[in-house]
């Protein structure tokens, strides 16, 4: 089987750089060496630099308006586990008003996981458009979203998880093509525009604020500093990648959510940066509570019951003239 960027290769996780050499990364250390197994190339794809030894993850703070510890701690861990194959990987929300850096931050996060072009996609027009971007990028990102319609959400989810997509193969009648894809995805917008339960749980959403303009910088000295710490930064996340293949297994009396193998590995990282299980429990639970609190926002039934619940304690009767009493 071919892979895109990452792998799962016997005992290690294997990164392509994409100049027929690959990151081999050990529970004990990771070294750049000759890839023993065959990654899909493509044009889009460009090589990655040379990763170094001594960098730290967090210096990708500098670069993105995320306020707040528990903002902090749940970015950086996505940043790394992201890099993890095998798992479902929850879509990350970037919502904010316009200026606040979200297409940019994209931007950067693509340029260290998977440096290709285009960065982002603009929103597809439908499912064999969007296979056909994902299928080529192993982080695959969707700008500028004001409408997110029912089958994109669906595919979104079956992208996270891995369930496969099929189309008729060209020339024939009756035969199928089958992509199984697990990627790691994202969409960004001035508003939420995730309704959908079903993509809401599985997610990680951010609130960006605009960026006051006496803190403004221009773009192209921002990705020259950032070009000057990469490799340092992508060697940071091997490290903790190291660390994280050591400790996971270690991993007792977890309460898991959703997601549970993402936010498994996602825990393990956090405490190979230094973070406490507890910090990052309340940074996952406090992004839960955003997902319930957005479903309930976004739901016109949910808003209905709590307006009725506003003047009724309790409220009982009939299907239809609950109906009645929610139209009202």
């Amino acid at each position: 089987p071919l892979s895109v960027r990452v792998a799962r290769y016997g005992d290690a996780i294997w990164y392509d750089l994409g100049d027929w050499r690959a990151v081999k990364i050990t529970p004990h250390e990771w070294t750049v060496t000759a890839s023993p197994i065959l990654f899909r190339r493509f044009p889009q794809q460009t090589p990655q630099v040379e990763p170094t030894y001594g960098g730290d993850i967090k210096t990708f703070l500098n670069f993105v308006p995320l306020k707040g510890t528990d903002n902090e701690i749940l970015f950086l861990t996505y940043l790394v586990a992201a890099l993890v194959p095998g798992i479902p990987q929850p879509p990350i929300i970037f919502h904010g008003q316009q200026g606040s850096a979200k297409s940019f931050t994209f931007r950067l996060i693509k340029a260290l996981l998977d440096p290709a072009q285009p960065y982002c996609s603009s929103p597809p027009s439908n499912i064999a458009d969007l296979v056909q971007y994902a299928s080529k990028h192993y982080v695959a990102f969707l700008d500028n979203m004001s409408h997110l319609p029912d089958w994109l959400s669906d595919a979104l989810c079956r992208l996270c998880t891995g369930d496969g997509f099929s189309k008729r193969q060209l020339y024939t009648d009756d035969d199928d093509i089958v992509y199984s894809l697990r990627r790691v995805t994202g969409i960004n917008g001035r508003n939420l525009v995730v309704t959908q339960a079903d993509l809401l749980d599985r997610a990680l959403l951010f609130h960006f604020e605009p960026i006051p303009v006496g803190d403004r910088k221009r773009e192209a000295e921002l990705v020259a500093a950032f070009e000057k710490t990469k490799a340092a930064m992508l060697g940071g996340i091997f490290s903790l990648l190291t660390d994280a293949m050591r400790t996971e297994g270690t991993l007792s009396d977890i309460g898991y959510p959703r997601m549970a193998d993402y936010y498994h590995w996602a825990l393990a990282v956090a405490l190979a940066m230094g973070y406490t299980q507890a910090a990052f429990e309340q940074a996952f639970r406090l992004n839960v509570e955003a997902q319930n609190s957005e479903a309930v926002e976004s739901s016109a039934v949910a808003q209905a019951v709590l307006r009725l619940m506003a003047h009724e304690s309790p409220w009982e009767g009939s299907p239809s003239e609950l109906l009645e009493k929610l139209n009202n």
